[in-house]
Order: structure tokens, then C-alpha cells, then sequence
């Protein structure tokens, strides 16, 4: 027996017990998110699939669960689920769905929470390759004009390949940059530079390092620090686009932070990660400020969404994309919008991302999944 993760929740060896039966399996485990805690049953009547129950215990029970029920219900990509020190024979990548059950066990207490959710199994890194999909398009903004189309891939990944989807062939990429973030570092490929178009990156990852560099939402709940007095984590992790947030909504990659707080001025700081320290980032001067923040996407590689500006006489809307490896935000304006106002550029310039190619699409795009290793020539 060992501890086991769901993507971001790990289960420690210590509270697990296994009771072996002729048509099932159940299995008790403890799951945490961060530093939360939790208590976990799974019964397995099929191979492929692993209902799964979690049930919480102490006062973030209510937060706990939340993250659960929209990692099954926002996050569409398949996650690895593994054994951390040894393999287990559950090991692979999973997708999450079918909640049976979310909400307090006693009816009279938020401190007992209880989700049912669904894992179906979806591959193994012998059957698929981690995949991300690109759809290179051009959008429109003032803040610069590199034509590159940037890809981030974490730097840990083997075997990394440019795959082309219409005639299986496949490709050495060239590394354009690698960068340290928080968690680990990321490597930069351009996807305008592939010799395909539209290609997708396949690459083997071990399970230990997923999730490590991918983007994150957190909702702060009101709370100046992640964490409470004792190590707790008391912010939530949001998986779904529909989360209602009730305190600032912060946006990170590992590399730059984003806290958007919308009644403030001018309701967004910034902070930047370098030389394994976090450190603010001075916003322009400006009488434009955030008007209304919109997170439409949560994926594996992005987030992304539509973020509203006012100057107190004017509006002006933006499409944003916070990517894996990335350094600024890409930020995309409408022909229905008209040119960035100057001070609204002035504003958001020193957190922009300079390139002029969405290497996925568009801000709603989450492009990584799998692709069957059948498949590659």
C-alpha cells in the first residue's frame, strides 16, 4: 500500500485499509487537497470505472467538497490518478463525472461534507501520450508584434514530439526558452514553427510531475493568506468556470499572479516570480480599472476569459489567456471594440504578452489530453 494523488489530491498511505471481495473492491482511504484533509471510500464493480466517496471533517468541509464536486464537473480533461512511491494497479489517467451525491451529511452541520464522483479510466502512459492540441490564430492588441506561437510544456517531459493529427508523423521541436517557475520549470516551443499545421505536442510525463507548472484559480474567500495559523489551507481551488467566488479571484501560473479584486483601483495587482521569490509588479498609471473579471475556461495548459474595463465614461472589453509557461498575460480585443484605449494599454502593458498568435485558438480553449500511442507512426 502506498499514498496515492488524484491530480491535486493526495492520499496518504496511513489511512488507507482494503477489504478484497468476489465482485468488488473497497477500499478507505484519507484525501487531501494541499493541506486539507479528508476521509475517502471507492468501490470498484468494473474495471474501468471507480466510484468514488469523500467525505470531510473539519471546518474547510464545505470548501473541501466544493473543489471535489467541480473537479467533476468543471475540469474535462482526463487526470492521472497513481501511487506516489510505488505503482499501483489502479494507476492512469482518468476523467471525473456522474456526482451521485454532494452536501453535508447531517443536514443541521456545514462541518461533515460528503461527494460521490465517478472516475472512469481513460488510459496509461503504455496506451497514450500526453497530448496538447494547438489551433494557431492571429488575435488583435497594442502590445506588441512577435509572431511566435507559444507552447508551454513542462521541462520534465520525455520524449517530446511535434504529432501531426492528419498523417501521423511526427517532429523534434526545438526548445525556444525554459523557465523557472514556482513548482518547476517549463519549456517554451513555438507552434509557428512547427512543420505542421495545427499539430499537437505529445510527450511522456511522469504522474509525479503533472499538474506541478499548470495554470491555477484560487478563490481567496475574503482571506489575506492561502493558508490559516495552522498550515490549513482555507482558500479554494476552483476547477469550474460557474464557481460563484466570494472573495478576490486570483490567477497564477507559477511565473506571474494575478489578484483581481473588482471594487478596488484598479481592481487587479500583479506579481512576478523570479530568483525563487515573489515580488509585485507596478501596473501603469491609469484611470481605467477592471469593471467586471469573467473566468470562461480551467484547463490542464490555460485559463482564460473576458475581462471588462471602465474609465468612468467608457467601457472596453478583453478576451484573456493566462498559459502554461507564460510570462505576461495575451490579451485580445474585438473589431466590434475598436482600438485599446491609450490608457488602458498604459495599464496593462507591463503584465502583456507581446506575441500575436493564440497558439490554441481562442480564450475558451483546454487543449491537453491524451493521444493512443497506436495512433503515432
Amino acid at each position: 500500500m502506498t499514498d496515492t494523488r488524484l491530480y491535486a489530491l493526495t492520499i496518504p498511505e496511513g489511512s488507507q485499509t482494503r477489504l478484497d471481495a468476489t465482485v468488488q473492491q473497497q477500499q478507505a482511504l484519507q484525501a487531501v487537497l494541499g493541506s486539507d484533509t479528508g476521509s475517502v471510500e471507492s468501490i470498484a464493480t468494473d474495471p474501468g470505472e471507480r466510484p468514488l466517496t469523500v467525505e470531510y471533517a473539519d471546518q474547510y468541509a464545505a470548501v473541501r467538497a466544493a473543489e471535489l464536486r467541480e473537479l467533476a464537473q468543471g475540469l474535462s480533461q482526463p487526470v492521472p490518478y497513481y501511487g506516489i512511491s510505488q505503482r499501483t494497479p489502479e494507476d492512469g489517467y482518468y476523467s471525473l463525472s456522474a456526482i451521485a451525491e454532494a452536501g453535508p451529511v447531517d443536514p443541521r452541520s456545514d462541518a461533515f461534507q460528503r461527494v460521490r464522483v465517478r472516475l472512469t479510466k481513460e488510459g496509461t502512459p503504455a496506451s497514450d501520450w500526453r497530448a496538447v492540441s494547438t489551433d494557431q490564430a492571429q488575435v488583435d492588441h497594442p502590445f506588441g508584434n512577435d509572431t511566435e506561437a507559444p507552447v508551454g510544456i513542462p521541462a520534465a517531459a520525455e520524449k517530446v514530439r511535434w504529432y501531426n493529427v492528419e498523417t501521423e508523423a511526427v517532429a523534434t521541436p526545438t526548445v525556444q526558452t525554459t523557465r523557472s517557475a514556482a513548482d518547476g520549470d517549463v519549456d517554451i516551443l513555438d507552434a509557428d514553427a512547427a512543420p505542421y499545421d495545427a499539430p499537437e505536442v505529445i510527450y511522456e510525463l511522469a504522474y509525479g510531475e503533472e499538474g506541478l507548472v499548470d495554470p491555477r484559480v484560487w478563490d481567496t474567500r475574503g482571506l489575506a493568506n492561502r493558508t490559516d495559523s495552522n498550515s490549513a489551507l482555507q482558500w479554494a481551488k476552483v476547477f469550474a468556470a460557474s464557481h460563484d467566488y466570494s472573495g478576490d479571484v486570483v490567477v497564477e501560473n507559477g511565473l506571474l499572479r494575478l489578484t483581481v479584486d473588482e471594487p478596488a483601483d484598479p481592481g487587479i495587482q500583479a506579481e512576478r516570480y523570479t530568483s525563487g521569490s515573489w515580488s509585485s509588479v507596478s501596473l501603469g498609471a491609469s484611470s481605467w480599472e477592471v469593471f467586471d473579471w469573467d473566468v470562461r475556461t480551467i484547463g490542464l495548459a490555460r485559463v482564460g476569459g473576458v475581462a471588462e474595463f471602465t474609465d468612468g465614461s467608457g467601457y472596453h472589453t478583453l478576451s484573456w489567456r493566462l498559459d502554461r509557461g507564460a510570462e505576461g498575460v495575451l490579451w485580445a480585443t474585438s473589431d466590434s471594440e475598436g482600438p485599446v484605449p491609450s490608457g488602458l494599454q498604459t495599464l496593462l502593458d507591463p503584465i502583456a504578452a507581446e506575441h500575436i498568435y493564440d497558439p490554441f485558438g481562442n480564450e475558451t480553449s483546454a487543449p491537453q489530453g491524451l493521444r493512443a500511442r497506436e495512433e503515432v507512426s
